[in-house]
């Protein structure tokens, strides 16, 4: 992983000095023999990426898998966008410390009683509201733990089919009014072919 991380880092170099809060996104090429939709985790190639440039300076985060023999990441100043039409938004509010099992209850809980229904292969888009002091990189992965009733669910709990996202963006709002406390948005759709 070290490997990645150093020549990723390499390769962005000259994009560091684009203009904070920065936009990582990453094109994850897989060998043609891959199943997609089984592993390789979006979200496993985001965060070390993302830990190593800094969590203060990304405000937003993109990474879509498919067959193809490289894989690119791109850094640049984020800008303000729309959230997609495609799809429904699920509005999440969290209390639990994103550490703790209480918080991914508090995420799944929520979405099985909006009715959601899982699907496959699919496109998401997380949105996070917290305030100044969270480290957001550290909300991502038990975010997606907690996503069964929309990505389908696991073998076992907080394990879902997060192989089924071939598409994940992950965005940033600062709110000092949240303190610790997080608003999550959700939303899936299918992911285009």
């Amino acid at each position: 992983m070290s490997v990645f991380l150093d020549q990723a880092e390499q390769d962005m170099r000259d994009h560091l000095r684009a203009r904070e809060p920065w936009t990582l996104e990453l094109d994850v090429g897989l060998p043609a023999a891959t199943r997609l939709l089984h592993h390789h985790d979006l979200d496993n190639y985001l965060y070390p990426l993302a830990q190593r440039l800094g969590s203060r300076g990304i405000a937003s985060a993109r990474a879509r898998k498919r067959h193809g023999d490289r894989s690119l990441a791109r850094l640049d100043t984020a800008r303000p966008a729309d959230p997609p039409l495609d799809r429904t938004f699920h509005r999440l509010q969290t209390t639990a410390s994103a550490g703790t099992t209480a918080y991914k209850q508090q995420i799944h809980e929520q979405l099985t009683a909006s009715g959601a229904l899982p699907g496959s292969p699919v496109s998401a888009v997380i949105g996070f509201r917290c305030g100044p002091d969270r480290n957001w990189l550290n909300l991502w992965k038990p975010t997606i733990d907690a996503l069964g009733p929309l990505i389908g669910e696991g073998n076992r709990m907080w394990s879902p089919r997060d192989g089924a996202i071939v598409d994940l963006a992950l965005h940033l709002l600062v709110d000092p009014a949240r303190r610790w406390d997080v608003e999550v948005f959700v939303g899936v759709a299918p992911a285009r072919e």
